[in-house]
């Protein structure tokens, strides 16, 4: 009889090992995604923390570099009204993120509006900004109040798809430059005779 029990305690021993590495196998199997996904998201970051590391170690080169073309470039945007505009509008968008999809830029010798002509030589453009509507007013009154050489005609709104575009003409004006005094003749006048 103990030799049928011993047989019976095996077989309940065998079927509870088989029943365990069953159930423990369909549940790897049911988790198996969540597992590698795990792994996955866990690569990324460990690659991620490796570019966040490499992009700190070269944080003080790039401050420099930015420090240096600041410098070199200042003159550059000192001088051009056009470049400030451009590096203003920039800021502008920025600041109020706003985005700027299309710019054109038309050719017109005679600038004139409304009885108005400008002495000075022109360019006029015209914007197309993506944003909120709150956010497309501050860039355009920005734009609006930036610079006396900056003028903004009536900006047109409408809707595509899910967000509001504003289309924006304006008009950049090219300060007076000074001219330079005519070069002196270095060669002697021709004696008047008598």
């Amino acid at each position: 009889m103990s030799g049928v029990r011993s047989r019976s305690a095996r077989w309940a021993r065998l079927a509870t090992a088989g029943l365990a590495f069953g159930t423990a196998a369909l549940i790897v199997a049911a988790y198996r995604p969540r597992f590698e996904a795990t792994g996955a998201a866990l690569a990324s970051a460990e690659l991620q923390l490796r570019s966040d590391e490499i992009t700190l170690a070269r944080l003080p080169e790039m401050t420099q570099r930015r420090t240096e073309l600041a410098t070199r470039y200042a003159a550059a945007f000192g001088g051009n009204p056009q470049a400030a505009f451009v590096r203003e509008l920039g800021r502008t968008l920025d600041r109020h993120r706003v985005r700027l999809t299309s710019s054109v830029a038309t050719e017109e010798p005679d600038v004139a509006s409304g009885g108005y002509r400008s002495a000075f030589p022109a360019s006029k453009l015209s914007l197309e900004l993506r944003g909120r509507y709150r956010d497309l007013i501050a860039v355009i009154a920005g734009l609006s109040h930036g610079g006396e050489l900056v003028r903004v005609e009536a900006p047109s709104f409408h809707r595509d798809a899910s967000e509001l575009a504003a289309d924006v003409p304006l008009t950049l004006y090219e300060p007076a430059r000074a001219t330079p005094p005519p070069v002196a003749s270095s060669t002697p006048a021709a004696a008047e005779g008598p």
